[in-house]
């Protein structure tokens, strides 16, 4: 997907408890830029949420905001906050094990 470089950008999952009883869990959300001139953050926490008394067997959808100042970074030399174009990784989980829960979008000027 490709976006603007001051838009948020907006992910959901689906959360399930597989278990027998009744479940909290937090959902991270994290972000890396896969090409970039600039020295970025390897990995970086935009968002989170926790989810509380999930039933058993039940799915939640969880759906959480990546701000725009969120996707910048600070050059060197003025010290200004800038949103670089490129393409962004982002990984959903509750730890930093992401199996199947990454997907990608890249800025654009």
């Amino acid at each position: 997907e490709e976006i603007n470089a001051c838009e948020s950008v907006v992910v959901s999952v689906e959360v399930e408890n597989s278990g027998i009883w009744l479940a909290d869990e937090s959902v991270l959300l994290y972000m890396s830029v896969l090409n970039t001139t600039y020295p970025t953050d390897n990995l970086r926490l935009v968002n989170f949420t926790r989810i509380v008394n999930v039933k058993p067997n039940a799915m939640v959808t969880v759906t959480l905001t990546i701000q725009p100042q969120w996707m910048s970074v600070v050059e060197t030399y003025t010290q200004r906050q800038l949103i670089v174009p490129g393409i962004y990784q982002v990984m959903m989980g509750n730890n930093l094990e992401f199996v199947d829960a990454k997907n990608t979008f890249e800025t654009r000027l």
